[in-house]
């Protein structure tokens, strides 16, 4: 009698099914996470090697101007126009000045970083510069080097006359040689041995496009704020958004910050050489925004996993259908067991085709496999159950073949010694 088809419920089916798809939903968003956060530390490390980058190439070249600011202090033609007073009309003293003019031309052509040199006498009140001599400071100032913002007795007792070593003063625009510069005044006083006697000042102009290209250098797909700051904390410099400069009380290394709600990656360096610090403000909404146009890649990706898992989910289903239907025909369309005659009938149909498929394949069936393994170890607990195995194994053997007997002899003899032993 033909067994009732089975079928699997669809039920069962997407039971099988959802978990592929809620697998490649959780792939999605560990991908997506693990992506985020590899493109942020890789943005953090950019900008903190772009920090360190900054700093090497501007002590460099701050190195030069401490170095060219010391010669100029020891040389003596410098040191005869500050300490010399007020030159009248006709006098040979005017010599000193034009040698003192004479070393700064130089001095201006062997750094790129550097704009102009002024010299000042605090006992004249002279200045000098690579390309003039102002002898009438306060008359000139405003036509040929005014700085923005300032008169020129501002601008002597911001730079000039008060008493420090050395400073650096925030950007500013200025004339240099009667052109409109952005320039960053890095001022040392005289004499280097005393500088309280505050005998004069020499004045350097940093060219500021010098440190602000270092500054603007763009990560791939960030903007980040940079700025500097002196060791007062004072801010010399910056590129990007002023309004993101936060206060210089932070330690070496990077920290996360918020401002507006928005969270910061704030990277700090400073500078033993120079004094200064350099600050890198990164914005992680801009990296997330970066990642925008990934996210398609991200999904696309994602889409082809999960097709590539449903396709696996419906072949291992399809498989597994199979032995469903096989076992569930063991039960009547009424739900009721089969008798045990046609149970057993059943599952020896089963096992049957199993084991010819195997032959076919050129493999071994299990139950013959099973039978000399557990012959050749000793499992079998007596004749009756050789013979027993032997009669399910007969169609995949030849028993009348003398090696098949004489193999099978010596492993029951071999068993019966061992049953038979006292071990």
């Amino acid at each position: 009698m033909r067994k009732p088809e089975h079928k699997i419920p669809a039920s069962r089916t997407l039971l099988l099914f959802l978990p592929a798809l809620v697998l490649c939903f959780i792939i999605l968003i560990l991908a997506q996470n693990w992506m985020l956060k590899a493109v942020r530390r890789d943005k953090q490390e950019q900008t903190y090697s772009m920090l360190h980058l900054i700093r090497s190439t501007t002590d460099l070249s701050l190195d030069q101007m401490y170095k060219l600011s010391q010669m100029l202090l020891l040389d003596n033609d410098i040191a005869k126009f500050i300490y010399q007073g007020e030159i009248e009309s006709g006098s040979v003293d005017i010599q000193t000045l034009i040698d003192a003019k004479g070393v700064l031309p130089t001095a201006t052509n062997i750094n790129a970083m550097l704009a102009e040199i002024y010299i000042y006498s605090n006992r004249s009140g002279y200045i000098l510069s690579s390309q003039n001599a102002f002898l009438e400071p306060e008359k000139m100032y405003p036509s040929l080097f005014a700085f923005e913002g300032l008169n020129y007795r501002q601008f002597r007792s911001k730079y000039l006359t008060p008493a420090f070593n050395r400073s650096f003063f925030p950007r500013t625009e200025a004339l240099v040689q009667g052109r409109s510069r952005s320039v960053i005044p890095l001022v040392q006083t005289f004499p280097l041995n005393n500088p309280a006697a505050n005998a004069g000042k020499i004045m350097l102009l940093l060219d500021s496009s010098y440190i602000t290209d270092l500054l603007s250098q763009q990560i791939e797909g960030a903007s980040p704020t940079v700025y500097v700051t002196d060791n007062k904390g004072t801010v010399i410099t910056y590129s990007g958004d002023p309004a993101f400069i936060l206060g210089d009380g932070y330690a070496d290394g990077q920290h996360r910050v918020l401002i507006e709600g928005q969270e910061y990656v704030l990277s700090v360096l400073s500078s033993n050489a120079s004094g200064l610090r350099f600050f890198g403000l990164l914005s992680l909404k801009d990296i997330n925004a970066m990642l925008n146009p990934m996210w398609p890649v991200l999904v696309v990706l994602s889409i082809g996993m999960f097709l590539l898992l449903s396709f696996f989910a419906v072949y291992m289903l399809a498989r597994s259908n199979r032995h469903w239907t096989e076992l569930l025909g063991l039960v009547d369309a009424g739900g009721k067991p089969l008798p045990y005659e046609q149970a057993v009938g059943y599952i020896k149909n089963i096992v049957e085709e199993d084991r010819s498929k195997v032959r076919q394949a050129g493999g071994t069936p299990f139950i013959t496999d099973t039978f000399f393994r557990r012959l050749i170890h000793g499992k079998m607990l007596g004749i009756d159950e050789i013979q027993a195995m032997l009669k399910q194994v007969q169609k995949d053997i030849d028993l009348n073949s003398p090696n098949t007997f004489q193999m099978v002899h010596i492993a029951i003899h071999d068993v019966q010694d061992f049953l038979s032993s006292d071990r």
